[in-house]
């Protein structure tokens, strides 16, 4: 089971499930990060769950990059609406997370509104309906500034302490 699938199908998560599943993507690509590796195609297709207890999975590391290998980064590939249009480096994946977080709170009525928002991220157009929060956090994934972007550390700490906030 995809995040994709459960988001197309009926997206009925709660606010205590959106947050985990973004606390266990974090916590999966902060790993990778810290063993100097990119994922680079981090999408909604290649977070899978457990039947058993919902533990996320990131899957499809075909794209994935290690030490900085700038020679591959310089590739073009990679899923168009979660691929950073400014860096191609660990930043990329903050990216991704940033739309992530958009797809599991944006309720898409059409596959169309959903690649015209997520499309839109690209541009720094984040949708107004979000909460403040939200926004803001999204907005520092996304950032074309690399001095004002998350790091996975930045990002990890802003969902820890989001625990005080829900």
């Amino acid at each position: 089971l995809t995040l994709y699938d459960i988001l197309k199908e009926d997206n009925t998560l709660d606010l205590f499930d959106k947050i985990r599943i973004i606390k266990q993507l974090i916590k999966a690509t902060k790993y990778l990060h810290d063993t100097n590796i990119i994922h680079r195609d981090i999408k909604s297709k290649n977070i899978l769950f457990s039947k058993k207890d919902m533990t996320l999975k990131l899957s499809d590391f075909g794209l994935s990059s290690y030490n900085n290998d700038y020679n591959y980064l310089t590739s073009s590939k990679g899923t168009y609406l979660y691929k950073d249009p400014h860096f191609k480096n660990k930043y990329m994946d903050i990216y991704s997370i940033g739309v992530i977080i958009t797809e599991l709170f944006c309720d898409f009525k059409t596959e169309m509104e959903r690649v015209k928002t997520l499309s839109d991220l690209k541009i720094n157009k984040i949708p107004n309906k979000l909460p403040k929060l939200l926004i803001e956090i999204i907005r520092l994934c996304i950032c074309s500034d690399i001095t004002k972007r998350y790091t996975i550390d930045n990002l990890n700490n802003v969902f820890l302490e989001y625990n005080n906030i829900i």
